[in-house]
Parts: structure tokens; C-alpha cells; sequence
């Protein structure tokens, strides 16, 4: 069995905003060493965006927290236990 360890990346938009304007939240997901995907905050939730063919599958899928896209990719690669 292999075992996974994962990373959230806090990745803020560096971009100057007024006040009146929401903020961009993307976080890039990484199982193992690999970067499986990014997720961006959206209206709706966390949308995925897949960084290899291996995490296609959760592609464009709306995730309520980013720490909830992080679980489903180690899931994905079959890493249920994580190693810190």
C-alpha cells in the first residue's frame, strides 16, 4: 500500500483590491509530491481544477472547503491513510 502525505498551498491574489470586492482564494492541492490540482473559491463553493490526468475525475467538481478537495484527491490516488 502506499501511503500519501498532502499539502494545501495558500495562493493569494496579489492584485490591489478596493474593499468593495471579494477576494480570489486558490489553493493548490498536492498528494505526495505530485500538485493534483488547484481549487478556486467560487459563489458556490471550492471548484477543482485538475494539474494531471491522474485527478481528472474531480475536475471542475464544487467542494464546500478546500481541505474537503484535498481529502478527495488522496482518496483518488488511493492514499486513504495520509502520512504527515
Amino acid at each position: 500500500m502506499e501511503l500519501f502525505t498532502s499539502g494545501l498551498v495558500v495562493a493569494p491574489d496579489l492584485r490591489q483590491r478596493g474593499p468593495e470586492s471579494n477576494m480570489s482564494e486558490t489553493y493548490i492541492i498536492e498528494v505526495g509530491s505530485q500538485a493534483a490540482g488547484i481549487v478556486v473559491r467560487t459563489p458556490k463553493g471550492y471548484r477543482f481544477f485538475a494539474a494531471h490526468h491522474r485527478f481528472m475525475p474531480l475536475e471542475g467538481r464544487l467542494f464546500r472547503t478546500p481541505g474537503e478537495a484535498e481529502r478527495a484527491a488522496v482518496r483518488l490516488a488511493g492514499g486513504d491513510k495520509l502520512v504527515a
